[in-house]
């Protein structure tokens, strides 16, 4: 569920302490992305399986610029994805 995990893959912590965990469970067809907060407190999850826009299929290195893009390598894809976040 929210803010538990399966089969964490990556995780990156921006500048003010937020974590972000990417997931990706093959026999489950599963895969997300996870925030929490500097203390641990789930925030907010995006992603699901497949191939579409904000899908991952292996999300297996995550990456924060200094611009506030989130880069997803999306190794089941062959892909990178980003996104902004306001």
């Amino acid at each position: 569920g929210s803010g538990e995990f399966n089969s964490p893959v990556a995780v990156c912590v921006d500048d003010i302490g937020n974590i972000y965990v990417s997931e990706y469970n093959l026999s489950q067809n599963f895969s997300r992305i996870q925030k929490f907060d500097r203390d641990g407190i789930f925030l907010v999850e995006w992603g699901s399986y497949g191939t579409a826009s904000g899908q991952f299929i292996n999300p297996t290195g995550l990456l924060l610029d200094n611009d506030g893009y989130f880069f997803v390598a999306d190794k089941g894809n062959n892909r990178f994805q980003k996104f902004k976040f306001e």
